[in-house]
């Protein structure tokens, strides 16, 4: 989800289906039957509000196309506002034939806490979203005082969104221009760092959420512990809700995570390097094959026993890094020890 690097977000992707068939698209499976049910969505919101209150401020949707079912965006974004959290959605605004339909069903959702909406817009999206829906969606955004973000996927740096979107939309939102990642469409295109002339600093890479984590349930009740474009092939599953495990121990978990905690307040540099201490050889993947940090991300956790030598071996360094902070902290020796003990 394109939004402030702040709180943690519970992100629905209610559906796969999507009237576009976009050529990067990371998970070209539109007309998979899975589908997370309003029910559903209803009792987790319920489950996390309930159990960790406060610790989940905004519930986003994304997709596929979650306006295909927006009759279950308002209903779960009008649970979700009871509990004081706000909502956010990425779509492909082809369903804004005009400015009026545009005003009417955003503001709609804004009146059960809507606060942000990310489209997007670039070459590909245009094949199939016509331009006008765009600014007609994004213009009804606006007028309503939502934060809005245009995203754009490009096969070369230096492509824009401005000068598609139009300056005059352009200079009021946030825009946001990607390169095109491997995977799904996209496989076996030459989508790498090195291809696009970029550098692989793995001591400035770690997670695009620095602060708060989107916690992703995917329309088989998978849940993943970020929102990536590259996590269709990331294993790193932290549980199922639709096979019956608590969100709200999946969310713990998460929340908890040291592998995370390292990849957001560090980087694959700090990571590699812990690892190293227990671990001899990893067979860590090249930088320079890798589309950016999410891609290295996912084509780093795609190799199921590298991950379980990498979570190994993590498990064994916790408390060793656990000491190091609260040493920083100049806690006093007692309180290091105790806590140290029992490492979070």
């Amino acid at each position: 989800m394109s939004r402030t690097d702040a709180g943690n977000a519970l992100v629905f992707k209610p559906t796969r289906a999507c009237p576009a068939r976009c050529d990067f698209c990371c998970d070209p499976t539109e007309r998979a039957p899975e589908r997370l049910h309003r029910s559903v969505m209803l009792d987790l919101v319920e489950q996390v509000a309930t159990a960790v209150p406060g610790l989940i401020s905004i519930i986003g949707f994304t997709g596929g196309e979650p306006f295909l079912v927006f009759d279950d965006i308002f209903a779960v974004l009008e649970r979700a506002s009871t509990h004081g959290m706000s909502g956010a959605v990425v779509s492909s605004s082809h369903w804004a034939h005009d400015a009026s339909t545009a005003r009417a069903r955003l503001a709609a959702l804004a009146t059960v806490g809507l606060q942000r909406y990310a489209t997007s817009c670039d070459h590909e999206h245009l094949r199939f979203v016509p331009l006008e829906r765009i600014r007609h969606a994004v213009s009804a955004a606006l007028e309503l005082g939502l934060t809005v973000t245009v995203t754009g996927t490009f096969a070369q740096p230096g492509q824009q969104v401005a000068p598609l979107l139009g300056a005059d939309l352009a200079a009021q939102v946030q825009c946001e221009n990607k390169l095109i990642a491997p995977y799904g469409r996209a496989s076996g295109q030459t989508a790498t760092v090195q291809h696009y002339g970029l550098q692989a600093e793995l001591a400035q890479w770690g997670c695009y959420r620095r602060w708060g984590h989107d916690i992703l349930v995917q329309p088989n009740g998978d849940v993943l512990p970020c929102c990536s474009t590259n996590n269709t092939i990331n294993p790193l599953i932290f549980g199922n809700v639709c096979h019956g495990d608590p969100l709200t121990d999946i969310v713990t978990a998460i929340t908890h995570s040291f592998l995370l905690r390292i990849l957001k307040f560090e980087s694959f540099a700090l990571l590699r390097e812990l690892v190293a201490r227990h671990v001899s050889t990893a067979d860590w993947p090249a930088p320079t094959s890798a589309s950016g940090p999410c891609g290295y991300c996912a084509q780093l956790f795609s190799d199921t026993q590298r991950t379980a030598r990498i979570l190994h071996a993590l498990a064994q360094e916790q408390p060793h890094y656990l000491r190091q902070l609260l040493a920083q902290a100049e806690l006093p020796t007692a309180t290091v020890e105790t806590l140290t003990a029992y490492p979070s």
